[in-house]
Formats: C-alpha cells, sequence, structure tokens
C-alpha cells in the first residue's frame, strides 16, 4: 500500500505537503516494524548475534534519512540521490523475510550486506552535503 499511494494522489492531483511528510513518518514506521519483528525470530550468529547487526541496519536506516532531511533543513541543500534508496532496502527487507523460509542464515546474511550499505548511504550523503557547503 506504501508504493501506491503517492502515485493514487498524483494520478487524482490530490499532492500535498502534508501528505508527503505523513509518507516519510509512516515509510520510517514501516521500516521500524519490519526490523522489530526479527527480533522476536531466532536467527543464527554470523560474527555478531543477529541483534547487533539488526541495530546496524535500524542506524543506517535512519542516518541515511536524517542526513537528507538535516542537509535541506540546516544547509539549504537537496540530496537526491544515495547508493541504497527506500525503495532498495524495502525491497532488500522484504528478500530477507522471504529467504527465512529457504534458511534463516540467508536473512542474516541479507542484514549484513543492509548493514554496510544502509551505512555506507549516510556516510555518502554527509560527505556530498559536506562537499556543497
Amino acid at each position: 500500500m506504501d508504493i501506491l499511494d503517492g502515485a493514487v494522489a498524483r494520478k487524482h492531483n490530490k499532492v500535498t505537503k502534508l501528505g508527503g511528510y505523513l509518507d516519510t513518518i509512516f515509510d520510517r514506521i514501516n521500516e521500524f516494524l519490519i526490523l522489530f519483528g526479527f527480533l522476536f525470530i531466532e536467527m543464527p550468529h554470523v560474527v555478531f548475534d543477529f541483534k547487533i547487526w539488526a541495530f546496524l541496519v535500524l542506524f543506517g536506516s535512519l542516518m541515511t534519512t536524517y542526513s537528507k532531511a538535516a542537509a535541506m533543513e540546516k544547509l539549504g541543500k537537496t540530496i537526491s540521490f544515495c547508493l541504497l534508496e527506500r525503495g532498495e532496502r524495502v525491497i532488500l527487507f522484504l528478500l530477507s523475510v522471504l529467504l527465512l523460509n529457504v534458511n534463516p542464515i540467508f536473512s542474516v546474511y541479507v542484514f549484513i550486506l543492509l548493514a554496510f550499505l544502509t551505512n555506507l548511504s549516510a556516510f555518502q550523503r554527509i560527505l556530498y552535503a559536506i562537499n556543497k557547503v
């Protein structure tokens, strides 16, 4: 449903700033709920406990989003790209859920990939904002 709401609003000329704001808020809630759900599943240990990987994914996701918002609010700079945008993160989250049915270790590997890529994306946005000052 999250993917459709913006498309429906644009098709019916009902796009509003409030709708965009609420969409962003609910995007964060959706990501959190997916991550939170994983904390109740017994997951294999790969280098670190799974909860550490989940925390790193959460931190990277939040920092990727926040670095974009902060660049606009504090610097007046628009950042419209990064290595791993929200759409790609959602696809990887869904892949990790599907892989639970195959073998939970595959889900852990997806989370490890997400942990690195989300934090790298945040770092990329931060560097971009700093270089635009």
